[in-house]
């Protein structure tokens, strides 16, 4: 572990040193990726015509995350224009199904679809889940020693349509469908005289809010608007993009309680020098809670944003609130002149609240940070596999996926 973080290092120094002496100007040499190793006769110039046709690839893999163990599966994604090439950005579609060595079974589908001159952009997340995970209770204050280890099943649907309203400016809205059910592992609440004597902060949490630990449904709209102007959604070198979203979640759609909240989301990419692609990328989102009480695994956690990337330090669902705020910045550079290799440096941070006790935001601060190595899957879609080592407080984790963290 410590030689792997040595070695990512001196990497980080040795390239980025002025006194290397490599030319890194890449659009004078031919980009690579790791099917150019395997199959020498695939296309080299990414301006060929076949760049601009359909992208796709289905692949078993093997994965390293703290909140799976090892996950092994099958991983699909196609990345296409839905229109012409020089004014439709690129559209991805990942799909996948995966067991554990934690006895999970995942299955997703998420999507991103630009139509002809990105006059829309439809979101998808669908998911079924036979998952387990541990919950240490909510605010950023929480201890290892509230460690409550549940188990449950999980269906997701969300779909949100977005209209270009002015050059990069969007608009729309869409359904957010989320049940948990079969929940299990939790201290169940012992009542004497009306006080609880005996729980859990899972279970606790359910009592003091009249939820069914069990099982609970959410079911609501949202409106959504924001700005996009990334110059590729898989992995951007330039751009931003924002979007700011109201969801209403209502008992008449079918949901087990009414609840309103907002979440932003803010990721900019800032080129910084052509030697080796040096560049700097910033990613904050925030879940607040303006109405009602949500559900307890509904509350904002990090690892539970959409690619389940944030919070690179921690296991997965470490720090949850009734409101949410994360931030990241990552550093990033090419290894090798042809695109092959990358490497990256991260340091993140994140604050969560508990309505209960009245611990507010920025009481307490969550930091994380890490290293990692990126290997160019598809030079196209710039697609990259990623193996990151991350460090928090009292907490650390390998990290091994398909795509940037953001």
């Amino acid at each position: 572990m410590k030689a792997l973080l040595c070695c990512l290092l001196f990497a980080f120094l040795f390239f980025s040193s002025p006194g290397y002496s490599q030319s890194s100007d890449s659009s004078k040499v031919v980009q690579k990726d790791l099917w150019d190793i395997v199959s020498p006769k695939k296309v080299e110039s990414i301006e060929d015509e076949e760049a601009h046709k359909i992208q796709k690839g289905l692949l078993p893999y093997a994965s390293i995350n703290p909140a799976t163990g090892v996950e092994f599966g099958v991983f699909g994604n196609l990345a296409a224009y839905f229109g012409d090439h020089t004014t439709t950005r690129l559209s991805n579609m990942t799909m996948g199904a995966a067991y554990t060595t934690k006895k999970q079974f995942t299955t997703n589908l998420r999507t991103i679809i630009f139509t002809n001159n990105d006059n829309w952009i439809l979101v998808g997340d669908a998911r079924f889940y036979k998952y387990s995970q541990s919950t240490y209770g909510l605010g950023s204050a929480s201890t290892g020693n509230a460690e409550v280890p549940l188990t449950f099943n999980m269906i997701r649907f969300y779909e949100t349509a977005l209209r270009k309203i002015y050059k990069s400016l969007y608009a729309g809205g869409g359904i957010n469908y989320q049940r948990h059910y079969s929940i299990g592992g939790y201290t169940p609440v012992d009542v004497t005289e009306g006080v609880p004597v005996s729980y859990d902060a899972y279970s606790l949490y359910c009592f003091n809010h009249d939820f069914n630990p069990n099982e609970y449904t959410s079911a609501g709209l949202n409106l959504s608007a924001g700005i996009d102007s990334r110059d590729n959604i898989i992995n951007a070198y330039k751009g931003i993009y924002f979007r700011t979203s109201y969801f209403f979640y209502d008992k008449v759609l079918g949901g087990s309680s009414k609840w309103q909240s907002i979440g932003t989301e803010f990721k900019t990419y800032l080129p910084l020098a052509k030697k080796h692609n040096q560049r700097l990328a910033f990613w904050y989102y925030g879940s607040f809670l303006t109405n009602g009480r949500a559900p307890y695994m509904e509350l904002p956690s990090i690892g539970w944003d959409t690619y389940g990337n944030s919070g690179r330090g921690y296991v997965q669902g470490r720090f949850r609130g009734s409101s949410m705020v994360y931030a990241e910045t990552e550093y990033r550079l090419d290894l090798s002149t042809n695109g092959l290799l990358g490497a990256v440096a991260f340091l993140n941070c994140s604050t969560t609240s508990n309505d209960d006790t009245a611990e507010h935001l920025f009481n307490t601060m969550n930091p994380a940070g890490g290293l990692g190595l990126r290997i160019k899957l598809n030079k196209i879609s710039r697609t990259n596999i990623s193996i990151d080592y991350g460090i928090g407080k009292n907490s650390n984790g390998f990290y091994l996926n398909v795509g940037e963290a953001f």
